[in-house]
């Protein structure tokens, strides 16, 4: 990680603090709170079947969100600068965007 012009701050870790691996994630949300679930893509051994192992619950609010929003895109079009696009199969990508947001409140007409 690279230092930034940021004012350097002390950082302390929480007592639950763990670091996880998600690769899969739901969004619900309400006009105050925006719960961001990540998970985990497994096999359920018993039964056989893809199962997600949920992993931890972000909840945000709509400003942190976009906080977050903003942090990842820089991120990830710094990290296409330096290793070249990040693709993801058409299908996928389709079902993304036609999917987003439909656990979100919607604009009510007035």
């Amino acid at each position: 990680m690279t230092e930034t012009s940021a004012p350097h701050r002390r950082v302390i870790r929480s007592k639950e603090f763990r670091a996880i691996t998600a690769d899969a994630f739901a969004v619900r949300g309400s006009d105050h709170l925006i719960q961001l679930m990540l998970s985990l893509e497994t096999v359920d051994f018993q039964s056989n079947e893809v199962a997600y192992l949920e992993e931890a619950l972000l909840l945000l609010t709509p400003k942190s969100l976009k906080v977050l929003s903003i942090v990842l895109t820089n991120t990830l079009s710094i990290l296409e600068a330096a290793t070249g696009p990040v693709s993801l199969p058409a299908e996928k990508e389709e079902e993304l965007y036609k999917n987003a947001g439909l656990a979100l409140p919607k604009k009510s007409k007035e």
